[in-house]
């Protein structure tokens, strides 16, 4: 999808700046479809985690916890398991962490559309000779294996991001001695998707204040306009941000302040019950469930 994507924005920039109108209206319908209100979830991601009654606990606990039973799921093969983990997970999320499940639903959209798509490489078995399309169901099963595998790992990290701000993350992956160059990285990455998705945002209400989505033909156009030019304003902002960094005394390290938090008791207590629970299922003693 995220290449789909690309490839739709790079061809409303090529159209547009050759004065396509076809062009425009051709990438507005396919980004109309594919974009939705995601760019949003991006931004509001941060502000939940910071809402979160679990950012309260360390960061290098969850961290610690999260990437455990993230590396238990990949490295498994058991259905229950991964059900265990989806539930739980969403449960956390959900509820304890209290994130609308409007938002955490939509958050898993994307990448569990993109697994599901890819499952049909492995359900269907195609044919040249003959020509025959045919359902294996060894490749059914395997698929599914693969999507509730992908499912409870991608649960578990958007548990850790959405409990977790990024400063805090920073933070806490500086502790664990990550390679600064790495975390600078990934910083200024996830600073520019902000300006990217906030530039679309405002464009996106510009247009419609103007009633640019007055009606389905007007949606598409005005839809292939912004992302037409949202390329070029979103560096342009980006360059201006960098500035003012620069102007701040950026000098290529990043500080954040953080609030010093306290460990618990009952983190540990909850961690080593849960991952006993995991220990216990794949050992035998819980086959039965």
């Amino acid at each position: 999808m995220t290449r789909r994507l690309v490839k739709a924005v790079f061809i409303g920039i090529v159209l547009y700046l050759l004065g396509t109108k076809t062009g425009i209206v051709i990438a507005g319908f396919v980004l109309t479809f594919f974009v939705h209100d995601h760019f949003h979830q991006i931004t509001a991601i941060d502000k939940y985690a910071y809402k979160s009654p679990l950012h309260k606990i360390p960061g290098i606990s969850k961290l610690l916890f999260f990437l455990t039973v993230l590396i238990i799921c990949v490295s498994q093969s058991d259905p229950v398991l991964f059900i265990f983990v989806i539930l739980s997970m969403a449960i956390i999320t959900v509820f304890v962490g209290k994130v609308p499940l409007r938002i955490y639903l939509s958050a898993l959209f994307i990448p569990i559309s993109f697994v599901l798509a890819g499952m049909l490489v492995f359900r269907y078995d195609l044919s040249f000779s003959p020509l025959s399309l045919s359902i294996d169901e060894a490749g059914t099963q395997f698929g599914w294996l693969l999507t509730a595998r992908v499912f409870a790992a991608i649960s578990c990290l958007y548990a850790l991001i959405f409990s977790t701000p990024l400063s805090v993350l920073i933070e806490t992956l500086q502790k664990m001695r990550i390679p600064a160059l790495i975390i600078e990285f990934m910083t200024l990455m996830l600073k520019f998707v902000y300006i990217f998705s906030t530039m679309y945002e405002k464009m996106r209400q510009a247009s419609r204040s103007r009633c640019g989505n007055s009606t389905f033909k007007n949606g598409i156009r005005s839809t292939g306009l912004i992302w037409s030019q949202l390329m070029r304003r979103s560096l342009e902002q980006a360059r201006s941000s960098y500035d003012g960094m620069l102007a701040r005394g950026y000098n290529g390290k990043l500080t954040f302040l953080t609030r010093p938090v306290k460990h618990r008791i009952w983190h540990l207590l909850f961690a080593v019950l849960y991952l006993t629970v995991i220990g216990l299922r794949l050992g035998g003693v819980l086959a039965w469930i």
